[in-house]
């Protein structure tokens, strides 16, 4: 309710919102979170019914060796890298390590035949989606059509017009102050904090995150993770998804893995061994530098 103080229009919350609109719409995101997980786990296919081709690991687990073996060469002695690095360069050019041979990768021109694996993956990925999009389809329906139109909290600090359409959702009201915030908005705000409380009832990992939710609507989201090691300048080869259904016309992931291999060998055939400075070299003279300084120091 509102009430005039001399020229200047004071707004005074109705004690019973809190009970009638605050408390409603916290349990209202609790319960439709502890929905979504159990009915998650029902939609999802039981664990250890799909087949994993051990070929299908050994093709991509092949890369990341020799990746790694780019990105930490310093860590190796020099005869160490050159042996490696002629083993990887001597398997890839012979593709052992392709599930399916050089020759036969070459003469299948035709659709990829469909993969049970992969459709079954895709399968459940759909069903995750389902899980995601359905309860909040339903929740905003059900908040727009009862909890729509009313004010819930007072923000502490001031803010600009800008924050009006973010904090009064469901409220066209030009004149009211931007600190307010309507029950639509609050929602919103709550919808990734309602995750420590999801994770303190169902564990961590579960399928009621709602942090899962916003990677899936952004996908800038998924950062590579080489920043994080320091190792930015080593190229990647691009390594085709494993498992995942091929359509008709597109070909088969196992071209993908042969030019793969391709570049991860020419990667190889650049790495200079001995332009990289090993870490151990003359690490015993530093050792015993160290140790005689701190015995003169005693």
């Amino acid at each position: 309710m509102a009430f005039y103080d001399g020229s200047k229009a004071v707004i005074v919350l109705d004690p019973a919102i809190r009970n009638w609109v605050l408390l409603p719409l916290m349990a209202i995101m609790l319960l439709v979170g502890l929905v979504r997980h159990y009915v998650t786990l029902l939609l999802a296919s039981p664990p250890g019914t799909a087949k994993v081709d051990f070929r299908d690991t050994r093709q991509t687990q092949a890369l990341m060796r020799s990746v790694n073996l780019r990105r930490h060469a310093r860590h190796l002695p020099p005869d160490a890298v050159r042996a490696r690095r002629s083993y990887f360069m001597d398997a890839f050019k012979a593709g052992k390590y392709l599930k399916a041979t050089p020759k036969a990768v070459a003469n299948d021109d035709g659709p990829a035949p469909p993969d049970m694996a992969g459709m079954e993956m895709a399968m459940d990925g759909m069903k995750k989606n389902m899980a995601m999009m359905v309860p909040q389809a339903l929740i905003m329906s059900f908040l727009s059509a009862f909890f729509s139109g009313f004010l819930l909290i007072q923000l502490p600090f001031p803010l600009t017009v800008r924050f009006k359409s973010m904090l009064q959702s469901g409220i066209l009201t030009p004149d009211l102050d931007a600190t307010w915030v309507s029950s639509l908005s609050m929602y919103f705000i709550s919808f990734l904090g309602m995750n420590p409380v999801f994770g303190l009832i169902l564990g961590q990992g579960n399928a009621a995150d709602n942090s899962r939710d916003m990677a899936a609507m952004n996908p800038l989201a998924a950062s590579a993770s080489a920043s994080a090691t320091g190792a930015t300048d080593i190229p990647m080869p691009e390594i085709p998804q494993q498992g995942m259904p091929m359509l008709p016309g597109m070909g088969g992931a196992d071209k993908g893995l042969e030019k793969a291999f391709t570049s991860e060998t020419e990667y190889l055939q650049l790495l200079d061994v001995d332009q990289v400075p090993w870490i151990g070299e003359g690490i015993e003279d530093r050792i015993t530098a160290l140790l005689t300084a701190r015995v003169q120091r005693r």
